[in-house]
């Protein structure tokens, strides 16, 4: 599961649906593409069964947040692939996707939040602010919050420095 080399090895082969290839570098970015659209498959169920979970129990305020650990190069940058170089760190490698869902009964609570979210949805986010985003788009009270560090707030810092 994932995306991190190699590729090939990351996927059902019924998810080899990118295979033509001239050359190792088009065959190395079909494995990659490959392992992208089984991740998606793997994601995209997952919030699916949440989704009919909250469908069938309409009480049920939920959330779920999805990001990978860290971006893959596969020759984005300096005809490199993996993440791990010494010298240059591409921006392929630190940009992932994020992906946040919320049920039917969160977003009929929460819509001051959703509007935050939308606002904030273009803005850098590094993660380990996580704990305070968890925190505050499921709405609970802990002291030692920081809403600055939590992109699901008005008050979130985009500034804090980053790589």
């Amino acid at each position: 599961m994932g995306s991190h080399s190699k590729y090939s090895k990351r996927y059902p082969m019924k998810y080899n649906k990118f295979n033509l290839a001239k050359n190792n570098k088009e065959k190395i970015i079909n494995e990659y593409d490959n392992s992208i659209l089984y991740n998606d498959f793997v994601v995209n169920s997952l919030l699916y069964i949440k989704k009919q979970y909250c469908i069938e129990n309409h009480e049920v305020i939920a959330t779920a947040i999805y990001f990978s650990d860290h971006g893959e190069n596969v020759y984005d940058e300096n005809d490199n692939v993996g993440h791990d170089y010494a010298d240059v760190l591409p921006k392929a490698n630190v940009e992932i996707p994020f992906i946040v869902w919320y049920s039917a009964r969160y977003q009929s609570l929460y819509p001051n939040k959703l509007n935050i979210i939308y606002s904030n949805k273009n803005k850098p986010f590094i993660t380990d602010n996580l704990f305070h985003a968890i925190i505050d788009i499921n709405d609970i009270t802990f002291k030692l919050f920081e809403p600055e560090r939590s992109i699901f707030n008005k008050k979130y810092n985009s500034n804090r420095k980053r790589i």
